[in-house]
């Protein structure tokens, strides 16, 4: 592992240069290779533009574990030991009442994991697994957890995410104290983990802000009993002056084609005469995630960080896909929502194994 300056003047680890062209059968790896290095620069350039941005904006931040939140330890001091957590995390926040809740229309979740030893690499440091991982909201109503955002955490480095979720808005409107859990690794392999988690809060001068978040469609096995879903029908306010389509989809596990984590699927809906349809394209590609690191997926993982995935890179934040509905859907309709998974165009079969999608998505409406 080398070393650089990154954009905020900080000496940082280029973490592995094995190369995704350089496999070696004879040590079952991927040789070391100069490219690898290269992919690092137009990581530190997103990080420095996104700071760029936030230092702009004016922002009211509530921290949900962090240097300021976390328990302290017995000598009564929040100390980085103490921000140390190995699965997951459930926290209590007081948040602003609902008149100042109602000034904001945009919310954004930080995330930063940082190895738990300050003092060694981050190889064998920081978790070594790609796990999915959440921020959510408990809603006592239901006696659920609400999907807020979603992120994939790295094969053995740090990271920094910055996730909109304003849709959560919704479910956060009339403020006061509120419960969130942090997770991100399964029971049976946890990965202590620094944590810094706030929420963001702003304006950013929409003229609405997100009132209801009506659930439409949710992923499962892909498998041919997949698309057996009937269609939802939403009733849309007559009080709505905005409405979109949001969604949070990636795919997991491996059948024999190599879905739903590195088979190429599509998701179509169709919302009143809004028709939208996406192919993970880039999944199974050997450089899908490498290409994209001026976007936010950090370089140079120890593991096979490279290749493309259905939805999804080691690392990276999953970005909610968000479409206007304001030109389809009026205030007042009574609109019918369907939604279809497809395998190379065609509704997915039975072929044996464990693929599946996870999906949330949500009729978000405005006022």
């Amino acid at each position: 592992e080398g070393f650089g300056i990154d954009r905020f003047q900080r000496i940082r680890g280029l973490g592995s240069s094995a190369w995704v062209n350089a496999y070696d059968e004879a040590i079952g790896w991927y040789r070391s290779r100069l490219p690898a290095v290269g992919h690092e620069p137009p990581y530190w350039n997103f990080e420095s533009d996104r700071q760029d941005f936030m230092d702009t904006e004016t922002v009211t931040e509530i921290e949900m574990w962090g240097p300021a939140t976390a328990d302290p330890g017995d000598d009564g001091v929040i100390d980085f030991e103490d921000r140390i957590i190995a699965q997951y995390h459930d926290v209590t926040v007081e948040l602003p009442d609902a008149a100042t809740m109602a000034t904001f229309d945009t919310l954004e979740i930080e995330v930063l994991f940082e190895c738990p030893d300050r003092n060694a690499i981050e190889f064998d440091n920081c978790g070594a697994w790609d796990y999915l991982a959440y921020t959510k909201l408990w809603d006592p109503e239901s006696e659920t957890w609400l999907e807020m955002a979603r992120y994939i955490t790295t094969y053995h480095r740090e990271s920094w995410w910055v996730i909109d979720a304003t849709h959560a808005l919704a479910w956060l409107q009339e403020g006061g104290e509120r419960t969130f859990r942090i997770e991100w690794a399964p029971s049976w392999n946890v990965q202590p983990t620094a944590i810094t988690s706030t929420l963001r809060l702003s304006n950013r001068g929409k003229g609405y802000r997100p009132t209801q978040a009506i659930p439409l469609h949710q992923g499962g096995v892909f498998n041919a009993d997949y698309n057996t879903r009937e269609p939802v029908t939403v009733e849309v306010p007559n009080e709505a002056v905005h409405l979109e389509l949001r969604a949070i989809i990636t795919g997991h596990g491996a059948d024999s084609r190599g879905c739903a984590e590195f088979c190429s699927h599509g998701h179509d809906f169709t919302i009143g005469t809004f028709n939208w349809r996406h192919v993970y394209s880039e999944a199974g590609t050997a450089q899908g995630c490498a290409n994209r690191t001026g976007e936010g997926v950090p370089p140079n993982q120890y593991g096979t960080w490279w290749f493309g995935r259905g939805g999804w890179c080691p690392g990276e934040e999953v970005t909610p896909w968000v479409h206007d509905l304001d030109a389809h859907v009026s205030p007042g309709d009574s609109v019918e929502s369907s939604y279809y998974g497809l395998y190379r165009g065609s509704s997915p079969a039975s072929v044996g194994g464990d693929g599946n999608i996870l999906m949330n998505s949500w009729l978000v409406v405005y006022e």
